[in-house]
């Protein structure tokens, strides 16, 4: 299977960010198959952290969502916000670790 998230990646993160739902994600149907094999959700939480991974790299020239001051997270929302997805984030104090997750908007 050919990795193209970092080509997506460009297409979103190269252009201002556009209105809540209006960017389609898609899979193949080869893609398709290995998400169903690995589980769709975990497959997708996979997919969009690379993405926006991708994203981040894209927009301000690392991949360390930890150096993001709180209007790039902002703007890497609205990007998010774009393909249909909401970023969550929450600091875990007694580990200091963070957790990213997404929820689908509708």
């Amino acid at each position: 299977m050919d990795d193209n998230t970092k080509e997506i990646a460009e297409q979103i993160f190269c252009k201002q960010p556009q209105p809540i739902n209006t960017i389609q994600l898609g899979l193949e149907e080869a893609t398709a198959d290995i998400a169903e094999s690995e589980g769709v959700e975990r497959f997708i939480f996979n997919i969009l952290s690379i993405i926006l991974m991708h994203g981040i790299e894209i927009l301000f020239g690392h991949r360390n969502i930890l150096r993001l001051s709180e209007d790039d997270f902002n703007l890497l929302q609205r990007y998010a916000n774009s393909f249909g997805y909401k970023i969550n984030k929450t600091i875990d104090e007694e580990s200091r670790l963070l957790i990213i997750g997404f929820q689908h908007i509708r």
